[in-house]
């Protein structure tokens, strides 16, 4: 479980959608794909060209999900 759970931000994928087209015309199309690693940079390249990204879901909220995880982890492996 451990090997499959310790994955860089850089192995994780998020699908980039052109929400001016795509999504009202419910295509589901995806532009491309960025890592984690290059949306906490805050700049991703897409079709050549360098913009500003951010993520939707919430890093402090994903990281205090992970610290409750692992501190069940750390009680449960203890017993």
């Amino acid at each position: 479980m451990l090997a499959k759970t310790c994955v860089r931000d850089r192995d994780i994928l998020a699908p980039v959608v052109d929400y001016s087209d795509e999504y009202p015309n419910r295509t589901g199309n995806v532009v491309c794909h960025v890592s984690y690693e290059e949306l906490k940079r805050g700049e991703v390249t897409i079709k050549g060209r360098k913009v500003e990204a951010g993520s939707l879901s919430s890093y402090a909220k994903a990281l205090e999900a992970a610290n409750l995880l692992a501190d069940e982890i750390r009680r449960a492996s203890s017993r």
